[in-house]
């Protein structure tokens, strides 16, 4: 049984007057910040991300979760629906995308002859036809709540979605103070930093409503229990590692920055009149364990 709450969540007018009429095209580029550090984390982070993506897949094929959307390509296809197609579970395809060499926020159709991959939802069986519908009437909120993300959440996505907002992480900054005051800063645990999903990285599949939101908080740390009972512990340390560090995200005029201990990096954003920035301060505890950190938010206030 999938809960279905009918409110609505509305962005301040603060956070929408300050946004312009444009969006970039999706770009990233990253730099290292020397060639010792890419040789000790260049594969750290590649097989980290490989194993968040199996979690995510292993977490829905063992009834942890209902449902989760992936990307597979046409050579392994009839092998990934032999895998996850059960008397639980089955596989529905969704569409055909251009196949993607860095992150992106923004999906696109392949153009004759050019490489693609498939997307997939592996969902419950009795959630599927609910999943194809909602799917195909591009309702956001339904399709979250049926991948099992918490209803905050979901709603929180899909007003942004709605509102050309493809990249919410200073909302959910916004979210996080309760002052209502920008700056401001508060306290928040690392396993819902998403700035790092770029690279792969993240605790959760979904984008949370805040930093402090308590249902994404208890859904991060289950799956990263679940990926170490899996056999991917030293991958769940990297994450918790990773997510610890301190890093700085800007953006102005629809172009962010990150700041991080190991990398460089820009990429498209939200197109918006004044700067907006995020620091999360402190360092990892050296242990591989996430721990809470100081969430600094500067930005265009009330």
């Amino acid at each position: 049984m999938i809960d279905v709450d009918s409110s609505e969540f509305r962005l301040s007018d603060v956070i929408m007057n300050d946004l312009l009429s444009f969006s970039l095209p999706d770009f990233s580029r990253s730099t290292w910040v020397s060639p010792e550090t890419q040789q000790r984390w260049h594969v750290k982070i590649a097989k980290a991300m490989q194993a968040w993506q199996a979690v995510e897949l292993w977490s829905t094929r063992e009834g942890m979760r209902p449902g989760c959307v992936t990307l597979v390509p046409p050579s392994k296809m009839a092998t990934f629906l032999r895998e996850n197609t059960s008397r639980q579970s089955v596989v529905l395809q969704l569409e055909k995308l251009a196949r993607r060499t860095s992150f992106q926020t923004t999906s696109n159709e392949p153009a004759p002859g050019e490489e693609f991959d498939y997307r997939v939802a592996v969902v419950r069986r009795n959630l599927a036809q609910d999943f194809y519908a909602a799917w195909k009437g591009r309702e956001d909120y339904y399709i979250g709540v049926l991948l099992g993300y918490p209803l905050c959440c979901s709603r929180f996505f899909a007003e942004c979605w709605s509102r050309g907002i493809k990249d919410p992480v200073w909302e959910m900054s916004w979210n996080s103070v309760t002052s209502g005051v920008i700056p401001n800063e508060c306290t928040v645990p690392s396993e819902l930093n998403v700035f790092w999903r770029w690279t792969g990285i993240r605790a959760v599949p979904h984008l949370p409503c805040s930093f402090k939101c308590p249902r994404s908080l208890e859904l991060a740390r289950a799956l990263l229990d679940f990926g170490s009972n899996f056999g991917l512990q030293p991958e769940m340390a990297t994450i918790r590692e990773v997510l610890s560090w301190p890093l700085n995200w800007s953006s102005l005029h629809g172009i962010a920055e990150i700041n991080s201990p190991i990398l460089r990096a820009t990429m498209n954003s939200v197109a918006t009149r004044t700067k907006r920035s995020v620091c999360i301060l402190g360092s990892s505890c050296g242990h591989g364990v996430a721990v809470a950190r100081t969430l600094r938010v500067f930005g265009k206030g009330a």
